[in-house]
């Protein structure tokens, strides 16, 4: 079979996004490491509900309502796989909240009535 002739496309980025925390507001950034997994760092953290184990997701709009309204952003960038920086979460009040575990008075562990981590 012959190969298809495929003609070369012009393109540019206009910005480059990256959601360390899935289901949350990401940052911008201006340059990242692609792996084959796709962005370095992205959806590299996500939250738990501690009552049933299942992933806490913006697809779940009854349950986490306000998934979309927190934003997460490295404090360092991620530079190998094997390793992510801390995460910095601010809330739509402008609380910020540093670290790679959830605390229990952290803002996101009070924000619905089911446990998360």
């Amino acid at each position: 079979m012959p190969e298809a002739l495929v003609e070369p496309v012009s393109a540019a980025v206009v910005s480059l996004w990256r959601y360390p925390v899935k289901s949350m507001q990401g940052e911008e950034i201006n340059s990242t490491v692609v792996t084959e997994r796709g962005l370095l760092g992205d959806r590299a953290f996500a939250l738990m509900d501690a009552e049933d184990g299942k992933t806490v997701t913006a697809k779940n709009p009854k349950k986490w309502p306000t998934m979309f309204k927190f934003r997460a952003a490295f404090v360092d960038s991620p530079t190998v796989p094997s390793v992510m920086p801390s995460v910095k979460i601010t809330t739509p009040e402008g609380v910020t909240s540093t670290g790679r575990k959830m605390c229990p008075a952290c803002p996101l562990a009070t924000m619905s009535p089911t446990k998360i981590h």
